[in-house]
């Protein structure tokens, strides 16, 4: 296509082309198992939010003994129904790319069950729990686990676990990261 000044001009196409972002193809992924959660819902609706029980749907929520707890920290309602950027920041957080630092503040914020920015002894007896679930600790052997935990990681000896406490626990784990993934 010639212009004005006789130069030739690329067609438009290549100007679109040029123009659109760069896509990412774990969005690109992500967004297929969400939408595949609930077609029905979800169809061509970009504000679709999809009921957590349909999110617990997915394999590696559903094996999770978090998983319900992992869709109310990600859930912008915090009714546990999540919309697509909810689900994309969770995959996200849950990827292997995250730093280990964004791994370790969902965390905490998973295992903080009653929301007061600290792991107290009922937040670490619900994250044992949930751990060794269906096996029970009698009440003792929780209570000497739960100090056990407070004793080795409980710095301040306040009795519980601010989050830089439990950011220098994890950091000695190094398999945390790769425990705390989900793979597109």
């Amino acid at each position: 296509e010639e212009s004005v000044s006789g130069r030739l001009r690329p067609p438009l196409w290549v100007k679109v082309t040029v123009s659109l972002p760069k896509l990412n193809l774990r969005n690109i992924s992500a967004h297929k198992r969400f939408k595949n959660l609930a077609l029905e819902k979800v169809g061509h609706n970009r504000n679709a939010k999809l009921p957590m029980d349909k999110l617990l749907t997915l394999p590696e929520l559903r094996a999770n003994p978090f998983g319900e707890r992992m869709c109310f920290i990600f859930s912008s309602t915090k009714d546990g129904d999540c919309t697509f950027e909810d689900f994309l920041d969770m995959m996200s957080v849950f990827s292997e790319a995250a730093p280990k630092s964004v791994k370790a503040e969902y965390a905490f914020r998973i295992f903080d069950f009653d929301g007061d920015d600290y792991l107290g002894r009922r937040d670490l007896e619900e994250t044992i729990t949930k751990l060794v679930s269906p096996q029970r600790f009698s009440p003792g052997d929780m209570e000497a686990l739960v100090s056990r935990v407070l004793e080795e990681a409980d710095l301040d000896d306040d009795g519980m676990l601010a989050f830089a406490e439990f950011e220098h626990v994890i950091s000695k784990s190094p398999d945390f990261a790769d425990s705390f993934r989900i793979r597109l």
